[in-house]
């Protein structure tokens, strides 16, 4: 899970009163205006994202063998919480949020079928 920002909010303007130096490796620190794959190539986003795939399937793993409802997004949700909130770096790569949105999206709308809303529409 990502930064916890809304994806089309647009981003925070910061001052432009440090030194030219300063700016690009605080921009490259933080992934602006490289390319997707080279922030996949940064080993410390390597390291952030292998760690946050491991934590996630353990979790995710974990819920299903305790069969909880919704394992797969349920644990992988509530250990990246705590691993933030912990202080941990963990990290997606960019569009991970996005098509984990689709499938999520995609799986509830599957349930919402003519006789669901039949049911629905009686309460």
């Amino acid at each position: 899970m990502a930064s916890g920002r809304c994806v089309n909010a647009p981003l925070p303007q910061r001052p432009r009163h440090a030194t030219e130096a300063q700016d690009t490796v605080q921009d490259a620190s933080q992934g602006v205006g490289q390319s997707a794959a080279g922030q996949l190539a940064s080993r410390g986003s390597l390291r952030a994202q292998g760690l946050a795939l491991l934590l996630c399937i353990a979790a995710g793993a974990v819920c299903a063998w305790l069969r909880t409802p919704i394992p797969w997004m349920l644990g992988p949700l509530f250990v990246m919480a705590i691993a933030r909130w912990r202080g941990l770096n963990v990290d997606a790569p960019r569009g991970f949020r996005n098509c984990g949105q689709l499938l999520i999206g995609t799986a509830l709308g599957l349930y919402f079928t003519p006789e669901m809303l039949r049911l629905v529409a009686k309460f």
